[in-house]
């Protein structure tokens, strides 16, 4: 080691273990993420710079359960692997990705309000709706999402009165414009604590808002709408199975 501050410490194994090394202790440290970074060749892929990580962490809280037995020669070794391991992580990998269920398993969201309608011919009275929700539809069906979402949220300030149905694709259009909590409060207006929608409605409700809660980390409320969905005859059953088992869950 070069200098003083480069000697890694108990307190900056700790802080590593805890996500509270801070700023300037992780430049200071940097010569070990050098190290690591030296090794790169010889690593086939990212998935081996987890899978070395999640080992290293793995052995490395072994030794310190047994600390007394070991000195502090020792838990460095296994601190510099550790830490370097994270440091080179983080800067080829990013992190580990957080995985967004919408967009996974809703990439496509269907419309069939009549404003979707793309026929020739057009329907009947589509002259009487509501220019603001001639606006929402339009953004809905070209993808536009948060604008849709907008003219819904105006829309329905203005009519509180409004058919439930505006509520589904208001709830969708947040889902789908990045706004989960949103929509979570949406749907569950909707399905709790009687369901206000058809029972098709109800089906996309429930899938969607599951995902919604998947990913706010809510998994203890996604799981017994995917159970119900896994077990009943939907559009969904087949993609709440997968999910379910994904999540270790198998009690179907």
């Amino acid at each position: 080691m070069k200098s003083s501050k480069h000697n890694l410490t108990p307190k900056d194994i700790q802080d590593a273990l805890d996500g509270k090394l801070s700023a300037e202790r992780k430049e200071e440290l940097d010569e070990y993420a050098l190290e690591a970074l030296r090794g790169i060749e010889y690593i086939n892929s990212p998935g081996d710079i987890r899978e070395m990580s999640e080992s290293s962490y793995k052995k490395f809280q072994k030794l310190r359960k047994k600390r007394k037995n070991f000195g502090l020669a020792t838990l460095v070794k296994a601190a510099i692997l550790l830490i370097g391991l994270f440091f080179v992580g983080n800067l080829f990998l990013g992190g580990k990705k957080q995985k967004n269920y919408v967009a996974d398993y809703a990439a496509e969201v269907p419309c069939a309000h009549p404003l979707c309608d793309t026929r020739a011919t057009p329907i009947t009275g589509i002259k009487q709706y509501n220019p603001l929700l001639k606006k929402a539809f339009k953004q809905f069906q070209d993808g536009n999402y948060g604008n849709a979402s907008t003219f819904f949220a105006q829309y329905l300030n203005v009519n509180k009165n409004a058919p439930t149905n505006i509520t589904f694709y208001y709830s969708i259009a947040l889902m789908k414009s990045e706004k989960p909590e949103k929509a979570i409060h949406a749907f569950e207006s909707l399905l709790y604590p009687t369901p206000r929608i058809f029972p098709p409605q109800q089906d996309y409700a429930n899938w969607y808002l599951s995902l919604c809660y998947l990913d706010t980390q809510q998994e203890q409320k996604a799981i017994p709408l995917l159970v119900e969905l896994a077990k009943s005859k939907n559009d969904f059953k087949s993609d709440a199975r997968q999910l379910l088992y994904d999540l270790d869950y198998y009690k179907l």
